[in-house]
């Protein structure tokens, strides 16, 4: 940790004053303290996600190849680009958030595919890859 200085709000300097004054002990003293603690915790960076498994790996690597000739300007619905993959619906949704989040494929929501009479659930949304 770089910054060690502690910035109390009001609320949490008046209970660090309490929690001194009932153990005898000089809020200055106690601060001071509690710096040297954080000064002396290991600098641990921060955890990365998990990591994708093989499957994730290989549907992004294939959108990536193929993303120009079979995505590129159709309307879709994450069932369809499912079964073009061969990849179950959920994993789709998760992995073409993050290619788009990374900048490699760009898409949007353009309505909602209509839903057949007395087919249980919600109509499947349909998305434009650009």
């Amino acid at each position: 940790m770089t910054n060690t200085a502690i910035t109390l709000s009001n609320e949490q300097a008046e209970a660090v004053k309490a929690f001194a004054k009932s153990r005898k002990l000089s809020s200055a003293a106690l601060i001071e303290a509690a710096t040297i603690a954080l000064q002396m915790l290991p600098q641990q960076a921060p955890r990365a996600t998990r990591q994708a498994g093989a499957a994730s790996i290989a549907f992004r690597e294939q959108v990536e190849q193929k993303y120009d000739e079979v995505l590129k300007g159709n309307k879709l619905t994450i069932a369809d680009v499912a079964k073009l993959f061969g990849l179950d619906p959920a994993n789709t949704t998760n992995n073409l958030k993050w290619l788009k989040e990374h900048g490699k494929i760009n898409f949007k929501e353009v309505g909602k595919a209509e839903k057949p009479a007395g087919v249980r659930g919600r109509a499947a949304t349909i998305f434009e890859f650009a």
